[in-house]
């Protein structure tokens, strides 16, 4: 990740805009109501988490509103300062970090929170890395829950070619998607579950977006919801 921040520097006043608003509050709401479901069913109703890059702050913001004890590390100075200005009504520690260099000690933390952030790492070497630093924080029992894109078949092309034209968060050429199978590779943690969600809405106008939401939670609940655009997966200590 270290060569990442010039990248979000230069971005960080923006940040918030590479997605339309609707589109923005929809999937904050969506992500964090399914990680505090999810932490909620394994007991963890309470206590520490840290979000391993944080960007600029609002799922940071939107744990601490549910009675958390927040953290938040990036990279990206820029980014930790918008952070820092989206909780300035809170307690939340927001600072500049590596998640392949936590500096907090062992067992620190009750949950890790990562959302679209692994997919920036260079290879497997460094997920595996990132998730090892993770580990070690957690508690024992704690959960590591990442949000990341369900990169498969035609939308790869989509993620990789059409959207950066139109986003500067990823790169033109793609990301080291970071795929549910990568993570059932892994031995480091437990993977409890995976949920897909959510059909490609960062292209639907907001005239038809409500529409669009009865028909995209229709799909979460069958068989195609594993061509979801996004994917939670849930993994514990």
């Amino acid at each position: 990740m270290q060569d990442q921040h010039i990248h979000f520097d230069t971005i960080a006043s923006t940040y918030d805009e590479q997605l339309p608003e609707h589109i923005r509050v929809f999937l904050l709401a969506k992500k964090t109501g399914l990680a505090a479901a999810a932490l909620k069913k394994y007991g963890i109703d309470k206590g520490r988490g840290i979000d391993l890059g944080c960007g600029t702050g609002w799922y940071v913001s939107n744990f601490t509103k549910l009675g958390y004890e927040m953290t938040g590390i990036d990279n990206s100075a820029s980014l930790v300062k918008e952070a820092k200005r989206h909780n300035s009504n809170n307690l939340a520690l927001i600072r500049q970090g590596d998640i392949l260099a936590l500096d907090f000690p062992e067992a620190s933390f009750d949950f890790v929170y990562c959302v679209n952030s692994l997919h920036h790492l260079k290879d497997f070497e460094q997920l595996s890395l990132a998730l090892s630093q993770a580990h070690r924080i957690l508690k024992k029992g704690g959960l590591l829950i990442i949000h990341e894109l369900n990169t498969f078949f035609l939308f790869r092309l989509f993620l990789n070619y059409i959207f950066p034209l139109t986003n500067k968060i990823d790169k033109f050429g793609g990301e080291n998607w970071v795929s549910p199978q990568s993570l059932l590779r892994q031995s480091i943690f437990q993977v409890q579950e995976l949920h897909y969600y959510t059909f490609f809405p960062h292209i639907i106008p907001k005239f038809m977006f409500n529409s669009f939401c009865k028909v995209n939670n229709f799909c979460e609940r069958i068989f195609f919801r594993k061509f979801g655009v996004h994917y939670m997966a849930v993994l514990k200590k």
